[in-house]
């Protein structure tokens, strides 16, 4: 799971079990994620229908994957009686990064369903900052520029507004390889990398062969992705070959 900060917006509860023999429950609510919990202020006699309006913000570290939230009727002795419960998996959110205000069941300790609980969430995923390394090893099937001879390409690679380019290989055809290391200073907020490739022509401007995309985000969660195929994208919106290209991040210390 990723690492950042979940930010839970708790409305109301809606139908909840009035443990109260005579008056109403004073519901609050305890959420708790990970380690650390915080608690809602109480609402005196609210009984079923208690409105919090609350925002609680909590630190996500890898192995977090769910908020719960455990209400509970306010006793001036202390012994404070459980309305119920509410899990939440947080899998939804890590990919989402935003869900809107949403209603959960509430268990209650029986396992029976009474009432749900209204909240929000949103993720603010961790920003790293570090060294991207692309790994740009060759191309399969690129489209011929030259009439009469074969293709000079070269790449040009553009990442967080940096931009790198290749060894031109001569005479390499649609095949070309350049097994060759590129640098970039990035953040986990970049989203891609672009790269172009070129046909080297000595007399005329050079012909464009195509563009490939590269997503970086699984480069950011898992460290590195291995040697992989990407497809390029000609003028024309056609597939235009593929090129191969292994991605490593290095984060700032």
């Amino acid at each position: 799971m990723p690492e950042g900060t979940l930010e839970v917006q708790i409305f109301r509860g809606h139908g909840l079990k009035d443990v109260e023999i005579f008056g109403a429950s004073d519901p609050f609510a305890i959420l708790s994620c990970g380690v650390v919990s915080h608690q809602t202020r109480v609402i005196h006699n609210a009984g079923g229908e208690p409105v919090w309006e609350q925002d609680f913000k909590f630190d996500v570290s890898s192995d977090i994957e769910e908020l719960s939230i455990s209400i509970y009727d306010f006793e001036r002795d202390g012994r404070n009686r459980q309305m119920g419960t509410c899990i939440i998996p947080l899998a939804d959110v890590f990919v989402q990064l935003e869900i809107p205000p949403s209603n959960y069941e509430v268990l209650l300790p029986d396992g029976k369903v009474h009432g749900k609980v209204e909240l929000s969430l949103k993720f603010l995923p961790k920003v790293y900052h570090g060294t991207l390394e692309l790994h740009l090893m060759e191309a399969h099937g690129l489209i011929s520029a030259d009439v009469f001879d074969k293709s000079d390409p070269y790449a040009i690679i553009k990442c967080n507004e940096q931009t790198l380019k290749s060894k031109v290989m001569e005479n390499a055809g649609n095949d070309p390889v350049w097994d060759q290391l590129f640098a970039f200073a990035v953040s986990s907020e970049i989203t891609e990398a672009t790269i172009t490739l070129m046909d080297r022509d000595t007399f005329t401007p050079d012909d464009p062969l195509g563009d490939a995309v590269i997503p970086l985000e699984a480069v950011f969660k898992q460290g590195s992705v291995p040697l992989s195929k990407y497809k390029v994208i000609g003028s024309s919106g056609k597939e235009a070959g593929e090129v191969v290209v292994g991605l490593k991040f290095v984060p700032k210390e």
